[in-house]
């Protein structure tokens, strides 16, 4: 009677202990599960993020682009053909250096997709 009484509570200590393990367990999946999503939540959040932005610098661009017309047609009216040439230069060159924010900002974005993709690669393969 002794040595099953000991043995039920050896095997109820067991069962005890293996049932805290497998909690842990499925606590530290979840854990795990949890900082994967967060980690593609942010991603996607970033990407979102970044094209909105892109948008907005796009339309200020254009705006300003917009402006320098307006304005260099109305001094073209009023002023004499040396400041005509003057302008149109002033506008050449703004048409160039926007064209060149337009680039750096479309470069940066592709970085940016570039970056996300080798992101969501190596979840993809931390995950299997």
């Amino acid at each position: 009677l002794i040595l099953t009484l000991i043995l039920t509570l050896i095997l109820i200590l067991i069962l005890i202990l293996t049932l805290i393990l497998t909690l842990t367990l499925i606590l530290i999946l979840i854990l795990i599960l949890t900082l994967i999503l967060t980690l593609i939540l942010t991603l996607i959040l970033t990407l979102i993020l970044t094209l909105i932005l892109t948008l907005i610098l796009t339309l200020i661009l254009i705006l300003i682009l917009i402006l320098t017309l307006i304005l260099t047609l109305i001094l073209t009216l009023i002023l004499t053909q040396i400041l005509t040439l003057i302008l149109t230069l002033a506008l050449i060159l703004t048409l160039i250096l926007t064209l060149i924010l337009t680039l750096i900002l479309t470069l940066i974005l592709i970085l940016i997709l570039i970056l996300t993709l080798i992101l969501t690669l190596i979840l993809d393969s931390a995950r299997s």
